[in-house]
């Protein structure tokens, strides 16, 4: 096929113009007994993609006028079965990496977004963004890429499940973040109390008792017990700094109490449940903006 190799380049590298945890976060794969949890297979099965239907458009590979999008796929492979299974399998192995980072990387904040460390994970997104473009250029092996991919996507997608940017933007996104060299809002300092104390037993959370405790406009996130990043204790009575807020973080005890964590829409394991498909969406939409926008140099590698 003409454009295969382009394609199937596009696809390896994906960001040169730049998937079991034990850590809470979008669970790495479904749960069966949670159907709307979204989980990292799923936004990055959309996330990639949405943007390789953007790519096949955006270089005229397919006419794409008036066809939904696993259309323009199809008529891309073709009868090419075994490279449109390898497409798949990439995005598999992809999140196999997302795996890695959640259970043997669980007690880092930064990688998570965790403990209010925005910009090292911000930073650290945009040194790997850096290091693919490095490796891709070298003509680095598939697997180091695939896996760089992974780690990208895994703290990029942990971003709108661990932070505030949800509660307060809802479902867009920052398009900066692990791209630019800086971000343009503002973050919480040391001293900022940004969250309320609210129940941590289900039933209150069940009740939307906790959908009020944030008490800032600035860009903050959870801190999580075990983890390198202890949170600080309160100043004052009835607020301080926010929680992760699962079942396995200890520190939603402490004022102040309860948490912000979205990353499932469950309310036995995320205090911030009802905004689970919010932050799914933002995730994926991020995810499609981080492989596909031309403007930020994630594509052009592959002409």
């Amino acid at each position: 096929m003409k454009h295969l190799k382009l394609f199937i380049g596009y696809l390896i590298i994906l960001v040169t113009l730049v998937e079991r945890s034990l850590v809470s976060a979008f669970p790495p794969q479904s749960i069966p007994q949670e159907s709307s949890t979204k989980s990292h297979s799923t936004i990055n099965f959309y996330g990639i993609y949405l943007s390789a239907h953007q790519f096949l458009l955006r270089h005229n590979i397919v006419n794409g006028t008036g066809k939904p999008v696993s259309q323009v796929l199809d008529e891309f492979f073709g009868t090419d079965r075994d490279s449109q299974t390898n497409f798949y399998l990439n995005i598999l192995k992809i999140t196999d990496h997302q795996n890695i980072v959640q259970k043997e990387l669980a007690g880092f904040a930064h990688y998570h977004v965790n403990g209010e460390q925005i910009l090292t994970a911000h930073n650290y997104v945009r040194s790997l963004r850096k290091s693919l473009i490095d490796l891709a250029e070298s003509g680095a092996d598939i697997d180091i890429l695939r896996e760089r991919v992974g780690q990208c996507l895994y703290t990029l997608q942990q971003f709108y499940s661990n932070t505030n940017w949800v509660d307060l933007h809802g479902d867009t996104i920052i398009k900066e973040f692990g791209i630019s060299a800086t971000l343009p809002v503002s973050i919480s300092n040391l001293s900022d109390e940004p969250c309320s104390d609210c129940p941590t037993d289900s039933t209150s959370l069940q009740s939307g008792l906790c959908k009020n405790n944030t008490r800032t406009t600035k860009l903050t996130s959870g801190y999580k017990s075990k983890q390198d990043v202890s949170k600080p204790p309160s100043n004052n009575q009835g607020i301080g700094k926010c929680s992760h807020g699962s079942q396995d973080d200890t520190s939603r005890l402490k004022s102040a109490t309860g948490g912000i964590y979205k990353g499932r829409s469950s309310s036995a394991h995320a205090p911030h449940f009802y905004l689970h498909n919010e932050a799914f969406e933002a995730a994926k939409l991020a995810t499609v903006y981080f492989l596909s926008d031309e403007s930020k140099k994630l594509c052009c590698k592959c002409r």
